[in-house]
């Protein structure tokens, strides 16, 4: 019980390190967190985000816009234990076991499209607050939604269902810019009796031309 409580300490404040370095890290973001529910030691039955975003490359067109989520899992030891750090990016495909999300596309310039959007993000512990879940033994829930102008999409079908857990820590980024199209929002754990799941939340921009690989 001890231990639980040292690393959800540990968890907060890695999660307001993120925030306040964020805040300071950009003169010019692309990304504000509007809102996000209060940090505290235990893990409440839901907890949320939203963010506002400026999109890049404006005048382009066939332009597209995606929330992604990239997922690998750690085997857990009585030796390792959780491993959970603030994040500043989001991982490289290349490490994730998984990737996946919700995009919306700009195929022409004849309407212009919106410069700007906002992003919200929920995980949801059913457990915690009294309601059945739809497959047994998965309590947990990702909810995002990701609106553009009059547009709006939402994750839906069995990407909204987490592996079997509790939620472990989290890192919000409060401001942020574009780096090599991305823009990273945030980092979620899931701890279970055999792996910690690491979930790094971004936005993702392409023009229809494929995005050179990141340096060595």
């Amino acid at each position: 019980m001890r231990k639980r409580r040292w690393i959800s300490l540990v968890l907060v404040l890695a999660a307001t390190a993120a925030l306040v370095s964020g805040a300071c890290g950009c003169a010019t973001p692309a990304l504000s967190l509007q809102s996000r529910d209060p940090a505290s030691a235990a893990w409440s039955g839901s907890r949320e985000w939203t963010w506002s975003f400026e999109r890049p490359g404006a005048a382009l067109p066939d332009g597209k816009i995606a929330l992604r989520v990239r997922v690998r899992a750690s085997v857990l030891t009585e030796k390792t234990g959780p491993s959970i750090q603030a994040q500043e990016k989001a991982m490289f495909p290349d490490v994730a076991s998984r990737d996946f999300g919700i995009g919306m596309l700009f195929p022409t310039a004849a309407a212009k499209p919106p410069s700007s959007g906002t992003v919200s993000i929920q995980l949801l512990d059913l457990a915690r607050i009294g309601a059945a879940s739809s497959k047994a033994g998965q309590d947990l829930r990702f909810l995002a939604k990701l609106r553009m102008g009059d547009a709006e999409t939402e994750l839906a079908g069995d990407d909204v269902f987490l592996p079997a857990g509790r939620f472990a820590g989290y890192s919000a980024r409060g401001h942020g810019r574009w780096t090599d199209n991305e823009l990273y929002l945030m980092t979620f754990y899931v701890q279970n009796d055999r792996d910690l799941s690491q979930f790094d939340v971004f936005l993702e921009y392409s023009t229809g031309k494929p995005v050179p690989p990141p340096e060595p």
